[in-house]
């Protein structure tokens, strides 16, 4: 569009013919009647969430027909996903660049939608826009995190190979990462007891051969995303069966014990073993035969026993006592104590007669026997 015209006027006489001329000037004034131009209506990007701060986003382009003040343009960010204020990003004014001025997190938000803005400096101003929608990039910049910082488990002592265990879940914030984790026993695994699934945490009992040896376990775990990598901790305790019956350490205990001990005198301990645990490898001794026990009394817990009288040899030479243990399940298992009472010097001889008479001649031999006294043992 021309901004002046020359016209040449003349001006002619009918008659003579005559004529004059003159050069008029018409110079034309601009109104802003054109709306700024911006290249294209909508841009597309995609942006890594690390990207540096400061860095160039994009470069809006546009054009005013008009001339002058009325060409000129400057940039503004109308709206930012629906909120006046953008903290995320700012336009050059001037020449309509976007910069990065806080940075990206793609878990906080996955895109954004600008408006941008252009307004020449009319009067009236006119005002054109365009979208710039904008997608974050996820990366791997999250450490994944167990769900718990300590898992616990229950496990039966009599769990068969495969039995579930527990699952030790972990997440990453990272969409890029979501499905890719792996999970590791990194300790605390003797004999290789249990198996953890690779992908899913999934813990379950690989060796149950060793198991009853170890009442509670304590492995260390780890999952890692490729790159990051954390750490928890999964307690497992056995639960208890009652799967053996008590064993004494001999079927019969022989000892010797001297009479008129008094009461209360300890005779020997004997002992069992459960190869259970918890309350089913607890034992109780007791003495199931009501005459023994009138003589002997055993400590339920310990197995030791115990006389209740002073025991007399020339009343009774050898006592056969039945004990009987029982673990906490009801299984139980019988032992024979065989007690010999030794004798001690506890009685005083005495003659049959008091006095003794005897009537000899007076030409007896030497060395002939005479007389035969006897001596008793009297029992008080």
């Amino acid at each position: 569009m021309q901004k002046s015209h020359e016209l040449i006027v003349r001006a002619t006489d009918i008659v003579s013919g005559v004529f004059a001329e003159v050069t008029l000037s018409i110079g034309v004034e601009d109104a802003n009647d054109c709306y700024p131009h911006i290249e294209t209506d909508n841009y597309n990007i995609t942006l890594p969430e690390n990207l540096p701060l400061g860095s160039q986003v994009l470069k809006i382009n546009a054009s005013d027909c008009d001339s002058d003040a009325n060409s000129v343009l400057s940039f503004h960010i109308d709206a930012t996903n629906g909120d006046r204020d953008s903290e995320l990003f700012y336009i050059d004014v001037a020449d309509g660049s976007i910069y990065l001025k806080h940075q990206l997190n793609y878990e906080e938000c996955k895109s954004y939608l600008l408006i941008i803005k252009v307004k020449d400096h009319g009067t009236p101003s006119l005002t054109s826009r365009a979208n710039v929608w904008i997608k974050v990039k996820d990366l791997n910049d999250n450490i994944p995190k167990f769900v718990e910082p300590s898992f616990s488990s229950k496990l039966s002592v009599n769990a068969s190979r495969g039995q579930f265990v527990t699952r030790a879940s972990a997440y990453d914030d990272d969409e890029c990462d979501s499905g890719k984790l792996k999970y590791k026993i990194v300790d605390g695994n003797d004999y290789q007891i249990y198996n953890i699934e690779e992908s899913t945490g999934i813990i379950v009992l690989q060796n149950n051969q060793r198991l009853e040896s170890y009442k509670q376990s304590i492995l260390n775990i780890s999952v890692t995303d490729g790159l990051h990598i954390s750490f928890a901790r999964v307690k497992i305790n056995l639960l208890p069966e009652n799967m053996h019956s008590p064993i004494f350490e001999s079927s019969v205990y022989e000892v010797h014990v001297n009479e008129n001990e008094k009461q209360n005198t300890l005779i020997l301990t004997v002992k069992a073993i459960d190869h259970d645990f918890g309350k089913y490898g607890s034992i109780y001794y007791d003495i199931p035969c009501n005459d023994m026990a009138s003589i002997f009394r055993i400590d339920n817990m310990t197995g030791s026993i115990y006389s209740k009288i002073p025991l007399d040899r020339e009343q009774r030479q050898l006592y056969e006592i039945l004990v009987k243990a029982t673990d906490g399940g009801g299984k139980f298992s019988y032992s024979f104590v065989r007690l010999k009472v030794d004798d001690v010097n506890d009685n005083v001889p005495y003659f049959q007669l008091n006095e003794y008479k005897l009537i000899l001649k007076d030409d007896i031999a030497i060395n002939t026997v005479v007389a035969q006294v006897s001596l008793f043992i009297f029992k008080f």
